[in-house]
């Protein structure tokens, strides 16, 4: 957990992968290709919550595991 404050059993801010200009040689289960799959698979889903979440440009995603939250909107957001 990258977050002491975050009370989650998992926890990772994933930042945008940069652009390949080349096919990789890592194996499937490298880090890297794991991240840059679990990116992948993120922004697909985001992008097919709705019109405005298909044009919103953002550079990170946070993922957790187990995180008990209330509902809230961040003073910051500017997604909503």
């Amino acid at each position: 957990n990258v977050r002491p404050a975050v009370h989650a059993s998992g926890y990772v801010v994933l930042k945008r992968p940069y652009e390949l200009t080349a096919q990789p040689r890592w194996r499937e289960d490298d880090p890297r290709a794991v991240r840059r799959k679990v990116w992948e698979l993120s922004e697909s889903l985001l992008r097919a919550a709705s019109a405005k979440a298909a044009e919103f440009h953002f550079t990170a995603i946070a993922v957790s595991k187990n995180f008990r939250g209330s509902p809230h909107v961040d003073k910051n957001d500017i997604s909503v």
